[in-house]
């Protein structure tokens, strides 16, 4: 392998890249930011079989505005679930709002009768 001697215009063009890469998340707006982190499940299980949601307002501060948002555990986005696949898990969900409310799965392998959304859409 060969090594390249560092030049002026190299190290000028690394620490420019450096720079650039550092700078973004001040360059980006608040709302294009994950607000907050995803949690992992309660039990520790990396693929637990019971996985309990809690749909809520949460009151969030997002840039310098303090906002009241829907949250899947208190989260934005609501918490990755991870399971094995062919692997049968129970997801119980309970809507704490004062409306109904539905979840848009993704991923997941459901019945047509045990998907809410067939009533909303």
């Amino acid at each position: 392998m060969k090594i390249n001697p560092l030049t002026r215009r190299n190290f000028l063009g690394f620490t420019a890249g450096v720079g650039i890469v550092t700078a973004i998340d001040n360059i980006l707006p608040s709302y294009s930011r994950q607000i907050i982190a995803a949690s992992e499940p309660e039990n520790g299980s990396k693929y637990p079989d019971l996985i309990n949601l809690q749909i809520q307002e949460t009151k969030l501060k997002i840039g310098e505005r303090k906002a009241t948002a829907m949250t899947v555990d208190g989260s934005i986005p609501g918490s990755l679930i991870r399971l094995r696949e062919g692997q049968t898990a129970t997801i119980k969900v309970t809507n704490n709002l004062k409306t109904d409310t539905s979840i848009h799965w993704h991923g997941i392998i459901l019945l047509h009768k045990t998907d809410i959304k067939r009533h909303i859409a």
